[in-house]
């Protein structure tokens, strides 16, 4: 099921597990995010609207990313994602607008040519294992690096 903004912002593709979600995780942050790329503003409570270009809606997305869910990794990812959607997913009904994301396509290129190198001497499934390997161990690491947090925060706000 899809919230009432959904437009599409982020690619995302299926072997990401549910972690890249509208849904989940990124609920919250989504809903912003998304609401400011269908309007191209985002209300106040006086009924304002403010004008937010585009690059800055992606990095209020991935701020809100990382203070919910203190997951900074995630929010990198999923802002990285957004940024290389740029040349497809319109904001506010065009497409393209703000600021061109050229360091992040400069990034993704650099990350492929890493990843072909290192895959070359490896068959197909071994690389695949190997990847799927690093995926799951930063996904645990993240997810006790979080419950960590969690649980010191919960220790300072009960001794207080």
């Amino acid at each position: 099921m899809q919230h009432p903004y959904r437009e599409g912002s982020a690619p995302r593709p299926d072997f990401t597990l549910g972690i890249l979600r509208p849904l989940g995780v990124m609920l919250t942050a989504s809903i912003v995010h998304d609401f400011a790329y269908k309007f191209g503003y985002l209300p106040k409570d006086d009924g304002t609207k403010v004008e937010v270009e585009r690059h800055v809606a992606d990095l209020l997305f991935r701020d809100i990313l990382e203070s919910v869910n203190r997951i900074p990794l995630l929010g990198f990812i999923a802002w990285f994602a957004v940024r290389l959607g740029w040349p497809v997913v319109k904001y506010n009904g065009k497409p393209g607008g703000g600021k061109k994301p050229y360091g992040a396509y400069l990034v993704l290129l650099v990350a492929l040519a890493v990843l072909l190198t290192a895959a070359a001497p490896f068959s197909f499934s071994a690389f695949v294992s190997g990847v799927a390997t690093v995926y799951a161990v930063l996904y645990v690491v993240t997810t006790l690096f979080d419950r960590t947090k969690l649980i010191a925060e919960k220790k300072k706000t009960t001794k207080a």
